[in-house]
């Protein structure tokens, strides 16, 4: 079928930056909404991805209202933040960085107030899909660099408890793993 709209102006729409690409958010318990992406899209439509050479991971806040509180740009390497959880207090985001040449999974944690706590690069993973928590630790899943799928376990501080390869050897397209959110 074909989608109509009326000629009524719709005013919930709000930009905000004509540079930034967003592509999913986490709602905490008060209905704040954290939209994470990148800076530098390669294009401007849903195919774009983010660029190696000028493409920063970025975090946006919108309140319960719907007023931006706060954008923040993780400017020390390139890539793009794919997910984002709340985890005792803070914002975890996980996502990838290009560093020496390679993509690497990476993990940051900022304040509920967008003030960066810090942030761990995951050498032996190309990226980090998908955040999950039992409330007090937080779960990684997302691509490893050679061996298939990696999971990893990190306590608040950002140090490792526990990481995991679920491992293939099958090259087709059809028998891959896929890490993604269920």
């Amino acid at each position: 079928g074909k989608l109509r709209l009326t000629s009524d102006t719709i005013n919930s729409l709000i930009q905000v930056a004509s540079n930034v690409h967003l592509f999913t958010s986490y709602r905490d318990e008060n209905g704040n909404r954290y939209f994470v992406g990148h800076t530098d899209p390669t294009g401007t439509d849903v195919s774009s991805s983010w660029d190696n050479t000028a493409s920063y991971p970025t975090v946006v806040k919108y309140n319960a209202a719907g007023s931006l509180d706060w954008l923040y740009t993780y400017e020390s390497s390139f890539g793009a933040v794919h997910s984002a959880i709340e985890v005792s207090d803070r914002i975890m985001c996980a996502g990838v960085i290009y560093d020496g040449g390679t993509n690497k999974a990476f993990i940051m944690a900022l304040s509920k107030a967008g003030e960066f706590q810090w942030q761990k690069t995951v050498g032996s993973m190309s990226e980090i899909t998908d955040l999950a928590t039992n409330g007090d630790q937080l779960f990684a899943i997302g691509n490893h660099t050679s061996e298939g799928i990696g999971v990893i376990k990190i306590n608040t501080a950002g140090v490792e408890q526990w990481s995991r390869t679920v491992s293939y050897n099958d090259s087709t397209n059809a028998n891959t793993l896929v890490p993604s959110s269920c």
